[in-house]
């Protein structure tokens, strides 16, 4: 016997040996259900039934109960510890219930349920599932096409799985990058995420984790082109699925097994294989598989030259893909993530205002300081002023008497002026008819002979 096949018969050998614990414990909790005298014992034991039970037509009738059982008692306003115990029981059911929605093709409801569900954690700051939820809807946009939006929404839980060092969140988170790579076509990078998923799953002894990696394993080994390779991991993922009895796992791997066979031009096997995943998306009502089903199924049966039943798949793929992926619902999802992102801001706003309330009083406080000194200050000022405009008028009182004393004499002076120029002119005059009188110095010469 080979090393790998030594690991395949251990692996499996921990999966039957689990499949009884799991069938055993499952009984023992209906037990204590029956007998359990207060409701956070029958939230406790209905969370245990869900996470041990597997089959979709069984644990959403645990979910629902779960459900209506913590949000009466959110309801009714329990006190302390006891209303934030059934805050995280209600919040865990809602994001169940989401789930549900999702697989049933209701993406509207799915995301209406996740973000409600977002709401609670954050409200209890509980990060490990505010994580899952994150995760949850990134799922949701990675289908729809919104890849970079998924991309940003999947690194927003793996920081806060990393921040609690929740080992099984990193793992899923791992996992949901691989997705999104693959769906880029960054195969190598794809393969390196899911590969340190599956490490850590195997570490965890998480046998739904290893089964769902082993599938995505098995696809990127497709994409590679390595067919035999991608038949081995999708055979190791259905042996698991097959002992958890996880119906829609086992539906996803027949589908790919389907897909991989058509490819290598292995026709009846490819026919066998797509229409026991066809037959069990339709028993879970899975609308993702039956889709899937529904459209190898359509290739298969064209090849074959079955018109008939050719149209019929067609028309059931279609249907299937209009329900996961139409106009009205993206622009529910926008909806919902704006309405959530609204009333995050809102109580973020409320929070702020509070704060805000607490600096306004004590800069209040301060501002009275500051108003006093500022009115003393103001006081001064104006006695300042006043002592000012006084010494104005003062000076400007001085400044008018030297301007009279200035103008008098201005006046004085001119007086003097113009008494001098009267002399002068009275001087003048009495020259110039002195002048007249007398004759000239050559008139005396001609008249008067010499002696």
């Amino acid at each position: 016997m080979n090393l790998k096949v030594k690991k395949i018969f251990i692996w499996l050998l921990i999966i039957y040996c689990n499949s009884i614990l799991i069938g055993q414990n499952k009984d023992s909790l209906k037990t204590e259900i029956k007998n359990a005298k207060h409701d956070t014992t029958r939230c406790k034991l209905l969370s245990m039934l869900i996470e041990n039970e597997y089959d979709e037509k069984i644990w959403p009738a645990y979910n629902e109960k779960l459900f209506e059982l913590a949000k009466k008692n959110v309801e009714a306003q329990a006190p302390g510890k006891l209303k934030n115990a059934y805050l995280t029981y209600f919040a865990n059911a809602t994001n169940n219930k989401g789930y549900l929605a999702q697989e049933h093709g209701d993406i509207s409801k799915a995301l209406e349920y996740y973000f409600s569900a977002l709401k609670l954690e954050e409200q209890l700051g509980d990060k490990k599932n505010m994580a899952t939820t994150i995760n949850n809807i990134a799922y949701i946009y990675m289908h729809q096409g919104g890849v970079e939006r998924s991309l940003e929404y999947v690194n927003k839980a793996l920081e806060l799985q990393k921040e609690i060092k929740d080992s099984n969140g990193i793992a899923n988170s791992y996992n949901n990058l691989g997705n999104l790579y693959r769906n880029k076509n960054d195969i190598e990078r794809s393969l390196e995420y899911f590969e340190r998923s599956l490490e850590i799953q195997k570490k965890l002894n998480n046998i739904n984790g290893v089964a769902v990696c082993l599938s995505n394993i098995g696809d990127i080994y497709t994409k590679k082109g390595e067919p035999k390779i991608s038949v081995d991991y999708y055979l190791q993922a259905m042996k698991i699925n097959a002992e958890t009895n996880d119906k829609d796992a086992i539906a996803y791997n027949l589908n790919c097994l389907a897909n991989l066979m058509y490819s290598m031009g292995r026709s009846e096997e490819a026919l066998n294989y797509g229409l026991k995943g066809y037959t069990l998306a339709k028993e879970v009502d899975y609308i993702e598989n039956i889709r899937n089903a529904s459209y190898i199924l359509y290739k298969i049966y064209k090849k074959q030259n079955n018109y008939p039943e050719a149209l019929k798949m067609y028309q059931s793929y279609i249907t299937m893909r209009d329900s996961l992926n139409n106009t009205e619902t993206r622009r529910s999802s926008i909806k919902n993530q704006l309405k959530y992102e609204y009333e995050k801001k809102a109580a973020a706003d409320s929070v702020r205002v509070m704060e805000e309330k607490k600096v306004i009083a004590v800069q209040l406080k301060h501002e009275r300081t500051q108003r006093y000194f500022l009115y003393g200050g103001l006081s001064l000022t104006m006695l300042f002023g006043i002592f000012m405009l006084n010494r104005f008028r003062v000076t400007k009182k001085q400044k008018n008497i030297i301007n009279e004393q200035k103008i008098l004499v201005e006046k004085q002076k001119l007086l003097v002026e113009e008494k001098q120029k009267e002399v002068l002119d009275s001087i003048h005059y009495a020259k110039r008819i002195q002048t007249s009188l007398l004759p000239n110095e050559n008139y005396l010469k001609k008249h008067i002979p010499k002696t």
